[in-house]
């Protein structure tokens, strides 16, 4: 961990996850989409390993003074289930003037890798029928998103909550395959099992 606060296996491959990232933006506007490319200045699990559960909301995190009336229910206070992204100003403007221009993801993609104890993800939320896309990297350590991937799992749904410095301008972008971003079966559909 360095000064900052950033993982030193996020700074060490960052940039290589960047030009991975860009050429995968060019592959798409030679195809003939349209790509904003986000850089995010801060990642976020939400609920990050920090995060306490509230009385019987986390299974298995119990103990002997929870007593017997606990809710077994899945934390159920936890309402930001994803990863909270910060980007520069100007491009989170840019995404709020494609969203004003009718901007809607209808489908998504997922590109994982890790390296040195930390996942790169990058989320592609794709407009089919404008041909555009907005890409949203991430970076996260595994043992930092532990209840995050269970929660998402548990409920179907991770959300990315792209925002700018203040907290009150927030786009929220809703994935229904949280698999992909925690890496269970990330290879599945590149390399199929032989019969």
């Amino acid at each position: 961990m360095n000064g900052q606060g950033v993982p030193d296996a996020v700074l060490e491959f960052w940039e290589a996850f960047v030009d991975d990232v860009a050429a995968t933006a060019d592959a798409y506007r030679e195809s003939g989409w349209d790509v904003l490319e986000l850089h995010p200045g801060d990642v976020a699990p939400q609920p990050g390993p920090l995060d306490r559960p509230t009385l019987g909301g986390d299974e298995g995190d119990g103990d002997a003074d929870a007593g017997a009336d606990a809710d077994p229910a899945p934390d159920p206070d936890v309402d930001r289930l994803g990863f909270d992204v910060l980007v520069p100003d100007d491009e989170f403007d840019a995404l709020e003037s494609l969203l004003d221009d009718g901007f809607a993801a209808s489908s998504y993609e997922t590109f994982r890798a890790e390296r040195g104890g930390a996942a790169f993800v990058l989320v592609v939320e794709r407009d089919e029928a404008s041909e555009r896309a907005v890409f949203v990297p991430l970076h996260y350590r595994p043992s930092d998103t532990e209840r995050l991937r269970r929660l998402a799992s548990q409920r179907g749904v991770v959300h990315a909550y792209v925002r700018p410095l203040s907290r009150r301008r927030v786009v929220t972008f809703s994935h229904e395959e949280p698999d992909s971003f925690f890496g269970d079966g990330e290879d599945a559909g590149d390399d199929p099992e032989s019969a």
